[in-house]
């Protein structure tokens, strides 16, 4: 089965230049990936880490990484209307 690539960050985490947003997260989950160093200050400080690419992040707003592992996979459903 072929890996597939969600199109960026979730609504409201964007640089403001929608058009970059996919390069952004493409880039991002590169790095995550790649560089063990970048990796561990994500999974520490993932709202700084998002900030630090050029990103903005409401204020009050608690991200959390789930990295897709082999054996397990996440399915983020968005908020429903009386939670948002």
């Amino acid at each position: 089965m072929a890996e597939s690539v969600p199109d960026g960050f979730p609504a409201g985490i964007t640089s403001g230049a929608p058009e970059r947003d996919q390069q952004i997260y493409v880039d991002f989950v590169a790095k995550y990936h790649g560089d063990p160093a970048y990796r561990e200050w994500v999974d520490r400080d993932p709202v700084g880490a998002l900030r630090a690419e050029g990103l903005q992040v409401p204020d009050g707003i608690e991200v959390e990484l789930l990295p897709d592992t082999g054996d397990a996979m996440h399915i983020v459903l968005p908020a429903s209307s009386e939670e948002k």
